[in-house]
């Protein structure tokens, strides 16, 4: 299961964040296949080829397709301290587990796709086993719910 807690923000401008905390949940059989979003997939910058944006969008349909079972886990960004050495690591060691259960293995955060290529070879992940995506925009996170205002 995947769980995100997030403080929601009280009604109204100017409003200050509340002690209430919610969750959301997305697990088996979660619908994430949210139409017309895309997510783009980890790239280097100097790649050989085209490297425009449209060229490596994967929609999030079909990343997420009923026929398909994935396991996704987010992190708040790559680079940072507790990602690199605490969320991701247990991913790698387990990869090929999980993978016998599932299709597919992705990291997804907001970020550009350029800084988790560079994220993901500098842990050494075998990207072949794990696949990380980015929500450039921040668009798939609003429309899962699962964003946090920091401001």
């Amino acid at each position: 299961m995947f769980r995100v807690a997030a403080k929601r923000a009280a009604e109204g401008p100017g409003s200050r964040v509340t002690g209430e905390w919610s969750r959301r949940s997305i697990t088996s059989g979660s619908c994430l296949a949210t139409e017309g979003l895309e997510v783009q997939a980890a790239r280097p910058w100097d790649q050989v080829g085209t490297n425009a944006a449209v060229d490596h969008a994967e929609a999030v349909a079909s990343l997420f397709a009923a026929d398909r079972k994935v396991a996704l886990f987010a992190v708040p960004a790559p680079f940072t301290g507790t990602c690199t050495n605490e969320h991701v690591p247990g991913f790698v060691a387990n990869a090929d587990a999980i993978l016998a259960k599932c299709d597919e293995l992705i990291c997804f955060s907001v970020s550009c796709p350029y800084a988790n290529d560079g994220w993901a070879k500098a842990m050494g992940v075998d990207q072949s086993k794990i696949k990380f995506v980015s929500d450039v925009d921040g668009s798939v996170s609003k429309a899962w719910d699962v964003t946090k205002d920091y401001s």
